[in-house]
């Protein structure tokens, strides 16, 4: 994980969530490398319809639905979260996207892989540097719902790229820009039995 983030540089994440239980006083958080002692570096986080980003001690704010409640989202449907921080053009945009269906259960049968957005917005901000120190790790923590292909870069995502590198489950050419990413995928460990041995009885 890159630990040191300079006035000049661009940052861009991205994820998919699905929510079991959408609650107004549930804090359900996509990414934590953050500093509370100090207030530096990033996080950003969904609560009672607003997406928070925090970067040291700015707040940017993406309104979703009707801000206090927790409607402006279903439950059990997968989004993607994307936000682009333009250090250099002092712009920050945040979006969120949707398979292009109404019903989730259609969603297999789409016949592209253009995504629906749902929500967006675009903020003036002000650029900060970032050095993380004393053993700050980057951290995903638990809420009631799934998160998978979480990627952070070190460049913006121009909006024709979008529904390309969110329905990438690996990243190929961009991955120069990768600095964090985890692909969440499913890995089966079976218990060891020796050979003809099921659970003590001889087969």
């Amino acid at each position: 994980m890159k630990n040191d983030f300079l006035i000049s540089d661009n940052i861009s994440f991205f994820c998919w969530f699905n929510i079991f239980n959408y609650t107004v006083n549930d804090t359900y958080e996509f990414f934590n490398y953050y500093d509370d002692t100090n207030s530096l570096g990033m996080k950003m986080s969904l609560h009672a319809d607003n997406i928070k980003v925090t970067l040291n001690t700015f707040d940017y704010n993406l309104p979703i639905g009707i801000q206090g409640q927790a409607q402006g989202l279903d439950e059990d449907t997968w989004y993607a979260y994307l936000v682009n921080i333009n250090q250099r053009q002092r712009v920050i945009s945040q979006y969120i996207y949707k398979r292009d269906v109404d019903d989730e259960n259609m969603a297999s049968y789409l016949g592209s892989t253009i995504l629906r957005r749902v929500y967006s917005t675009t903020s003036m901000m002000t650029p900060v540097e970032m050095v993380m120190e004393n053993g700050i790790a980057a951290k995903l923590k638990g809420a009631d719902m799934k998160i998978t292909n979480i990627r952070l870069f070190t460049d913006v995502i121009e909006e024709e790229q979008h529904s390309k590198l969110l329905n990438q489950s690996n990243i190929g050419n961009d991955s120069k820009y990768l600095i964090f990413a985890d692909n969440a995928n499913t890995k089966i460990v079976l218990p060891y039995y020796p050979l003809g041995n099921v659970g003590g009885d001889t087969i």
